[in-house]
Order: C-alpha cells, then sequence, then structure tokens
C-alpha cells in the first residue's frame, strides 16, 4: 500500500513475468530489433523454492529484498526530507544467462483508473500520451521509455522514473509493464546477423511516486500532460548521480578549492546542463575569456504540488534574467560576477 498524506491509500503490487516468442518453422522470431511473444503471451515467474528475504532497517533508510533465482529485487524507502523521502527506489539485478527465448518483464499493477491511456516521456523532454488498442497485436502497444512514464486519473497519478532506457507498456488499466532484460537465440533478419546471447548481469533502478492530484481533468481526449516539479527532481537524482571518489588513507588528497558562483541556489525548475570555457576564435585550442553556461527550465505539472514545500529557491527576478525560458549565453569575464 501506498498511502498519500491526505490519507487515501493506493494498492501497488509488482510481479515478474516470461515472454516466450512465436512458434513453427516458418515464423518470424523474436530477435535484437523485432518483439514477436508467442501466442501464449506473458507468463508468470515462477520458482520451485521460495525466495530468500532480507529485511534492513535503519535510521538512513529502510528495505526488503527478495533474492529469486534470475531477479534480486529490493524496494528501499529512504528516512530523509526532500525529494529523496517522497519515493520509493526499486531496483534489480537480472540475470537470466541460463535462459533460451525468453524476455523478463516488471509489471507494476495498481488500483488507478488509467483506462487505456498512459504517457511516456520523448527522450526525457516532453510527455506523450499513449493509448493502448485491443485491435492492435501485443507488440504494438509497447512504447519507448527514456526517463519516466505515469499513470494517472482524476484523483492520483503514479509515476516510474528510470535511470535507464527500456521498453514500456500499459496493457489493462492501471498497469505498467517495464522490460528488464532479453535474451534471444535467433537472427531476426534486421542486419545484427545474429540473436541477444551476449547477455551480463544487468542492473535497472528506479522510483515510484504517488501524487494527489488537485483539480486533474478525467482520463481520456487529447491533453499535453507534463511531470510534477518533484518528478523532475527525483528523475534529475537518477539521471546525475553523485560522482564518488575513492583514494587510500595514506594518499595525501589535495583539498578542493571552493567555487561559489552564485549567491543563491537556482530556482526549483531549472536545471544547470552545462558551465564550460569557450574557445578562442584567434588563437586555435586556447581558452578565450568567454564562458558559456547552458539552462534548462522544466515545465511541470501545478496539480501535484507537494506538501510540504520543496526546500529549494525561487527568485522574483527570474524572469528577468532568464529570459522566461531556457537560455544559453557567452558573458565575458568582466560581466560573469554582475550575470551571476
Amino acid at each position: 500500500k501506498l498511502r498519500l498524506r491526505a490519507g487515501s491509500e493506493r494498492q501497488v503490487q509488482v510481479h515478474f513475468l516470461w515472454y516466450g516468442t512465436r512458434t513453427g518453422a516458418n515464423r518470424d522470431k523474436s530477435g535484437a530489433y523485432l518483439f514477436l511473444p508467442g501466442e501464449k503471451g506473458a507468463q508468470v515467474y515462477s520458482f520451485s523454492e521460495p525466495p530468500l528475504v532480507r529485511v534492513s532497517r535503519g535510521p538512513l533508510y529502510s528495505d526488503i529484498t527478495s533474492c529469486l533465482r534470475h531477479v534480486t529485487h529490493t524496494v528501499r524507502l529512504y528516512h530523509l526530507e526532500g525529494h529523496a523521502g517522497r519515493s520509493l527506489e526499486i531496483s534489480n539485478m537480472v540475470d537470466i544467462r541460463s535462459q533460451v527465448n525468453r524476455e523478463l518483464v516488471m509489471r507494476i499493477v495498481t488500483d488507478v483508473a488509467s483506462g487505456n491511456r498512459f504517457h511516456s516521456d520523448l527522450n526525457s523532454f516532453q510527455m506523450q500520451q499513449r493509448r493502448t488498442l485491443s485491435k492492435l497485436p501485443l507488440q504494438a502497444n509497447f512504447y519507448p521509455m527514456t526517463s519516466a512514464a505515469f499513470l494517472q486519473d482524476a484523483e492520483t497519478r503514479i509515476t516510474v522514473l528510470s535511470a535507464q532506457s527500456q521498453g514500456v507498456a500499459s496493457l489493462r488499466p492501471g498497469e505498467l509493464e517495464l522490460v528488464l532484460d532479453r535474451r534471444l537465440q535467433q537472427d531476426d533478419n534486421r542486419g545484427l546477423g545474429q540473436g541477444v546471447m551476449d547477455n551480463k548481469r544487468t542492473s535497472s533502478l528506479y522510483h515510484l511516486l504517488l501524487e494527489e492530484r488537485r483539480g486533474g481533468q478525467e482520463v481520456g481526449g487529447a491533453s499535453v500532460e507534463h511531470l510534477s516539479l518533484l518528478a523532475h527532481l527525483t528523475s534529475l537524482s537518477l539521471s546525475h548521480p553523485p560522482i564518488t571518489m575513492v583514494a587510500p588513507v595514506d594518499v595525501q588528497v589535495p583539498k578542493l578549492r571552493p567555487f561559489l558562483p552564485l549567491r543563491s541556489s537556482l530556482p526549483c525548475d531549472l536545471h544547470l546542463l552545462n558551465l564550460r570555457t569557450l574557445e578562442d576564435p584567434q588563437e586555435a585550442g586556447a581558452p578565450s575569456q568567454e564562458v558559456a553556461l547552458l539552462l534548462h527550465r522544466k515545465g511541470f505539472d501545478c496539480s501535484s504540488a507537494p506538501e510540504p514545500a520543496l526546500q529549494c529557491t525561487w527568485s522574483a527576478h527570474e524572469e528577468r534574467w532568464l529570459g522566461g525560458g531556457a537560455t544559453v549565453e557567452a558573458l565575458p569575464v568582466e560581466q560573469q560576477r554582475h550575470f551571476l
């Protein structure tokens, strides 16, 4: 169960399933580029022995790990303030090297009345509405998901944020299927010349976010939707994790000089893409006295405002110095202090 701060609850379950491929000597089968599941569709992942379950509790996080033969599944809840403590972290370690012509998927089952519609992202930019149509073959209802997908009804939205790209589908109302790994022995005659047999132990990482919608529209019809501000921040933490550098104790690591270019934090809906020195046009390969600052302003859904409010700042002058959108600026060094 996932519970909103308002007190309402949503039922959420996680299932694992196998997809096979078509049978018959003269029929196309799944390969690197084609997904052609068997006539029976997805089969429930079954195991002969009960899984090993480990429960951990601590001041920073608590988690439950289920160790199955082909997948190690962990659900973690962080006891932290900010966006890290607002969602469930789901991680899988998959190893299907012992299988032949099978594809493993994770199905998230909820009680959200999403109908035959869900949303997935286009290259981590805008969200695109998808419709599941029963008249189409099963494989035609799978779509690419670069970083996010969500189900919603008039009251609730459940968002899955991903650290890796994969296929996604919503074959029944309130469900999302995520493809974890594929192992296929035959070529699908699309140019690769071999099957998908070079599998390794494959990890996948997600955050599951439940949000209340205030004044949300009923599901149906053409609509332009965005992730919420909280979902954007959670997705950025998955796509841009901190880089940890480790050194032996006996090695003297030089102290980094502090670099504080901003008087305050960036606004909540701004992401710093890059800050780099430009090349000197007069001398090839030499740095100039100018820098390029690239910012991306996120469009977000205001109907899912988090409570309590996020601990990031809003600038009263942001429209003046950002121009109301994403910008690319090249400024002389003398003007950098004034700009920042």
